[in-house]
């Protein structure tokens, strides 16, 4: 979604070394950290890690008057998209769709992830309405026996119920006659489902959807390594995934084999493979206002509450991030306070790298 002066403006704040002088592509804004599943694995959710979720008090949900402070801000730094995700169900944030509708209309690309499980045909309806457009339901499972696995301690039939959700804003797309939202069924491959890479294709055009997105599944603290996939099994994953291309195209499905690929490739030690420019392109803001470099990076650097976006954007702590980022030394200090472990950004940082490691030669730098 970038344009050609936005990726010029990228490049040149990479050539100064710390001041963008573009803002962030793309955000990331978390809305609450409220969720009804506990999936196995979740770092906010799943029962083992139950009470790690960071809160700002009792708060719970983003305050309104910080949706209208981006609506303001972002666009006049030059972000032109914004993924509503995070800690929690995004569909149990109260104002989603005026989040969402107020996004809209401050000229932004909206997408939203949702674990499809209040998709009924009111919520379907609102969707629609808002001018979503991408929804991203994230299913674990192809099954109700899979379902079982990654959602231990949830109803199973939460699984039929999801892809009925699905089913419901797809024949209202097709009602209306409007192709949006894109609809994408979503998911991590883990040990339970890594062997249902076709059934999940089958289920996503079965159900009207537009595409699939494939991620791996990560054992973020070291609580879940029985349920990632087997390290002898990894090439057989990445095999069957670039075999599915022709099955995907054939079908009029969306991907993102390319970068799924890449993340397996580049695995848990992504920062031997190249540097971290999330700081240039991306940020997470959290529900209570504090900015991130990224969601797997603690250390905050900024909050809206107290400072403009842009002041943050281009304040001392996200310049420090960034030159951190653009060293070896610097990247070996993130990552003691960061898990960059099959990064989620490692596609967008390997492009950015393409074309600044033609230019960082003649700056008396590598990259």
């Amino acid at each position: 979604m970038a344009t050609l002066r936005q990726k010029l403006q990228l490049l040149r704040g990479l050539i100064d070394g710390e001041m963008a002088h573009t803002g962030p592509f793309y955000v990331q804004v978390n809305p609450t950290n409220l969720c009804n599943l506990q999936c196995q694995g979740c770092l906010y959710h799943s029962s083992k890690m139950r009470g790690i979720s960071p809160t700002a008090g009792d708060m719970r949900y983003m305050p309104f008057d910080l949706v209208e402070k981006l609506c303001e801000e972002l666009p006049s730094v030059g972000t032109r998209e914004a993924t509503i995700c995070g800690e929690g169900e995004s569909l149990m944030y109260p104002h989603w769709f005026d989040m969402v509708s107020a996004f809209k209309r401050a000229g932004l690309y909206v997408q939203l992830f949702t674990n499809g499980t209040l998709l009924d045909e009111s919520t379907a309806s609102l969707l629609l309405d808002s001018g979503l457009d991408v929804l991203n339901v994230s299913l674990w499972a192809t099954s109700e026996e899979e379902y079982v696995k990654c959602y231990p301690g949830t109803d199973p039939k939460n699984f039929e119920k999801t892809l009925d959700g699905i089913e419901v804003v797809t024949r209202l797309k097709a009602e209306r006659q409007t192709p949006l939202p894109t609809v994408i069924l979503a998911g991590p491959l883990n040990r339970h489902n890594y062997k249902s890479i076709d059934k999940r294709i089958s289920l996503a055009h079965e159900r009207g959807c537009n595409g699939v997105r494939f991620s791996p599944f990560v054992d973020w603290t070291g609580e879940f390594a029985s349920d990632t996939v087997p390290l002898g099994e990894i090439d057989t994953v990445c095999e069957e995934l670039a075999n599915s291309k022709t099955v995907l195209e054939s079908l009029s499905l969306s991907h993102n084999l390319d970068e799924a690929l890449l993340r397996y490739r580049f695995g848990g030690e992504v920062w031997h493979h190249v540097p971290c420019y999330a700081g240039w392109f991306y940020a997470h803001i959290s529900f209570d206002g504090t900015v991130k470099p990224c969601g797997r990076c603690p250390t905050p650097l900024g909050n809206l509450n107290q400072s403009s976006f842009e002041d943050i954007w281009n304040g001392p702590e996200y310049r420090a991030f960034r030159a951190k980022g653009l060293t070896a030394k610097g990247l070996a200090s993130l990552h003691q306070q960061c898990d960059c472990s099959w990064c989620c950004y490692a596609k967008d940082s390997y492009k950015v790298q393409r074309y600044f490691r033609l230019i960082a030669p003649l700056l008396g730098r590598t990259a």
